[in-house]
């Protein structure tokens, strides 16, 4: 049976899947490498590809720089149960740049750590010893907000500690959050200059190139027949958008029905199910999908009145027509019913005020 080439699961770790971002990635790389290394947050929504990218430069970084050997990097997700305390966190980057040592053409020039670090002076120590063996040290840290759970423990010292060492250049961080740091700094009133670090990437969607090629992408590796035709295409692009996550998810369903033999109305159920999972998401991309809709309606109000309509019955006449076609649209299956009705409710002002 043909595998399904379209994931949506997670995390991409299948280098084959990966698609697009290079500007962002070359970004990364270009302050990895310079003069002086400098740390940068990347910015996004959950499940816009923050960890799929970073576990890709931890991939491929050393097909990437020329002399790859200088650097040492290592991933972290701060999901993990082990790194929710300070302890556990210094013993897991520890352990991961041991691993990262491993065979590496300098790892006989430097003293073996069979021990962890459990201490934060101690990976401090460590993270020097590497800095004058002239070894560049990369962390990716992966779902930085979870660090913010336990204040108790990550708190202004952890955090002043941390910037030290990105001062001292024994360390770059590429920190992968939802917000922008500024904003925890703020929000959980932390005064440390971490909080403060200028190098920030917004994560948004794809480019329609990148959306394209990700379609284009052949069922079975070494094929080049694209796994799903024009039309096909054009039927998950129009669900999924460009957000990676629903268009991955709007190609995964479209090839299922046309490896098993089920309609469109098929795609739409799978399709609105697992969205509703993730609505808040969703519910964003959606928001996008309705203004485009939306446009029609608009330039056709502006062409009425050059025609001597009053403004007033323009306006009424566009209403409610608008909602004609998103009702038409949401009966069709093409628009999820819940936030169909939010907009109904906010259209109408019911609800409001209360």
């Amino acid at each position: 049976m043909t595998s399904n080439p379209f994931y949506f699961g997670g995390r991409i770790s299948n280098l084959e899947q990966f698609v697009g971002r290079e500007d962002t990635i070359r970004f990364i790389i270009q302050r990895m490498t310079g003069p002086q290394m400098t740390s940068v947050a990347v910015v996004g929504e959950r499940r816009i590809g923050k960890s799929s990218l970073l576990h890709h430069i931890y991939q491929t970084y050393a097909q990437r720089i020329e002399d790859s050997q200088r650097f040492l990097i290592a991933e972290v997700s701060l999901q993990e149960a082990q790194v929710r305390d300070r302890e556990g966190f210094v013993s897991t980057v520890s352990n991961r740049l041991q691993r990262a040592l491993t065979g590496h053409s300098r790892a006989n020039h430097l003293p073996v750590r069979s021990v962890p670090c459990t201490e934060l002076a101690d990976l401090e120590s460590r993270l020097q010893e590497l800095s004058e063996a002239d070894l560049r040290v990369v962390v990716c840290l992966d779902e930085f907000e979870e660090l913010l759970e336990n204040r108790e423990a990550f708190n202004n010292r952890f955090y002043d500690a941390m910037r030290a060492l990105l001062d001292a250049q024994h360390l770059m961080l590429v920190i992968a959050s939802t917000r922008p740091l500024t904003y925890y700094g703020q929000h959980y009133q932390l005064v440390s200059r971490f909080f403060n670090l200028t190098n920030s990437l917004s994560l948004g969607e794809l480019t329609e190139d990148e959306a394209r090629t990700l379609l284009t992408r052949p069922a079975t590796f070494g094929e080049t027949r694209p796994a799903l035709g024009a039309m096909d295409s054009q039927l998950a692009l129009r669900l999924g958008g460009r957000h990676p996550f629903f268009l991955q998810m709007a190609a995964h369903y479209v090839f299922e029905a046309q490896v098993h033999g089920h309609d469109e109305a098929w795609i739409q159920r799978q399709f609105d199910v697992q969205a509703r999972q993730h609505y808040s998401g969703w519910r964003r991309h959606q928001r996008s999908v309705w203004r485009g809709i939306l446009r029609g309606p608009a330039w056709l109000g502006r062409a009425v009145v050059t025609v001597g309509m009053r403004q007033d019955d323009v306006g009424n006449i566009m209403v409610g027509f608008a909602v004609i076609v998103v009702v038409i649209l949401a009966l069709l299956g093409w628009l999820p019913m819940a936030p169909l009705w939010e907009w109904l409710k906010g259209l109408l002002g019911v609800g409001a005020g209360s």
